[in-house]
């Protein structure tokens, strides 16, 4: 792991900590948000806004952490809060490394919930990674 790449995995995994109160060093970038961090929902508003904070970016709308756009979309989610196959296929497009079993891809919907049980630390670190560098492009 780069040195870069280490110092953003740190300070993720920190503001994890911060938001759920574990302990570091039960987590990995293997870690899964929801199964073995706990992350729910409502907690992803309060890490967006500290990994905006630390790292100094800005987080879009359309980026993976802000779902409102599709839930909003009724050809991405379905009145059961099911995201449809375009559903999925938006959310892969927005983490290109997320891993969705493929007998969910198949079957066409996955509950929205469903998500952050694929959301792994690691996501999180090529989310900022690639965001870091977007913006050192800018300036």
């Amino acid at each position: 792991m780069s040195r870069q790449r280490e110092e953003i995995y740190n300070k993720v995994v920190e503001i994890i900590c911060e938001v759920t109160g574990l302990d570091g060093e039960d987590i990995t970038m293997e870690s899964s948000c929801a199964e073995d961090i706990g992350i729910e929902s409502f907690d992803i508003v309060d890490i967006n806004f500290r990994l905006e904070d630390v790292f100094d970016i800005v987080i879009e709308e359309n980026s993976f952490w802000s779902i409102r756009d599709i839930l909003e979309n009724p050809d991405l989610i379905n009145e059961n809060n099911m995201l449809t196959s375009s559903g999925i296929l938006e959310i892969k497009n927005r983490i290109p490394n997320l891993e969705i079993p493929v007998e969910i891809e198949d079957a066409g919907e996955m509950p929205i919930t469903e998500m952050l049980n694929f959301l792994k630390v690691e996501n999180i670190v090529d989310f900022i990674e690639l965001s870091l560098k977007e913006k050192s492009y800018e300036q």
